[in-house]
């Protein structure tokens, strides 16, 4: 009887030691395990890979030349090595540097870059039939005849201390332009003389207009004057 009983325990040992070796080859923590391992050995592997190629890219090739964008300072390949430095081409342009006299190329900086407002001191006639694109109208006769201050400073457009002015006229032996400065320099502006004038800006192609002085046609305060050329 005692080796029958001892049979049975032997079977129901062998069945449970069956049965956990059954349960461990299926269940989800040894079938994670499997899943792990794996991942485990293809990142090392790929991190090993990606070591040995930065150790043969050290031994056989120069490292890039890095050019750095102004705006993020991020590499830009597409000025990779490129090791020379920028060239700066226009300096920065200083209307406090300027002659009272200044060339057309530097009436055109001052016009681009709205740092002046332009008188035109032809005839008011002049002007209509053409003038440097938003320019003002100031002849020199009418300025003499006022016996109050311009129009456009009156009506605030031009502000003495404040805004600047390049005065112009025929350009050539013309002096319209300097009598018109010196008015307007004792009224407390400051003021740039292009002495090549009118002429020289149409030549070059620069932007012109033709018509009223809409300002002074928009208070009624149009000077009416004989026409001359120009």
């Amino acid at each position: 009887m005692r080796w029958f009983i001892a049979l049975q325990v032997l079977i129901v040992a062998g069945l449970a030691v069956g049965a956990g070796l059954i349960h461990a080859s299926v269940s989800p923590q040894r079938s994670e395990i499997q899943t792990m391992v794996p991942t485990w050995y293809r990142q090392g592997e790929a991190a090993a890979r990606r070591h040995l190629e930065v150790e043969r890219l050290n031994g056989e090739v120069a490292q890039p030349v890095t050019v750095k964008n102004n705006k993020n300072d991020k590499p830009d390949d597409e000025n990779l090595g490129n090791t020379e430095d920028p060239v700066t081409v226009n300096k920065e342009f200083d209307i406090n540097t300027l002659d009272e006299d200044i060339s057309l190329d530097e009436a055109k900086e001052l016009w681009d870059r709205q740092l002046a407002t332009f008188v035109d001191a032809r005839t008011y006639d002049s002007y209509k039939l053409g003038h440097i694109e938003d320019a003002i109208s100031i002849p020199y006769d009418v300025l003499r005849a006022m016996n109050d201050i311009p129009p456009h400073m009156k009506h605030g457009i031009i502000e003495p201390g404040q805004t600047s002015l390049v005065i112009y006229c025929k350009g050539g032996d013309c002096d319209e332009s300097l009598l018109v400065a010196g008015e307007l320099r004792g009224m407390g502006f400051k003021c740039f003389i292009f002495l090549d004038g009118f002429p020289a800006w149409r030549e070059s192609g620069f932007p012109i207009a033709n018509g009223p002085d809409l300002f002074l046609k928009e208070f009624n305060e149009e000077p009416d004057d004989g026409a001359e050329g120009g």
